[in-house]
């Protein structure tokens, strides 16, 4: 809808994912999508139908940042 601007000037730089443990390690990312999945089915469970779940993974924690019925 809007264009967003920044209050202060940006740095621009290169991000660089290969080496994170989501893609190296078989054990980290197999724990991780089977917590997302645990994560997922408690949700619609407590909420009784499909949902669209947002959220994200930081510091060794999830945290869901939004859910919504999904249509």
């Amino acid at each position: 809808m809007f264009d967003s601007y920044p209050m202060t000037q940006t740095d621009r730089f290169r991000v660089n994912y290969c080496n994170e443990k989501i893609f190296v390690d078989d054990n980290f990312r197999k724990d991780f999508m089977n917590k997302v999945a645990e994560i997922g089915v408690a949700i619609e469970n407590h909420y009784n139908e499909a949902q669209d779940i947002e959220g994200c993974y930081y510091d060794g924690k999830f945290y869901v940042v939004q859910t919504r019925p999904q249509v």
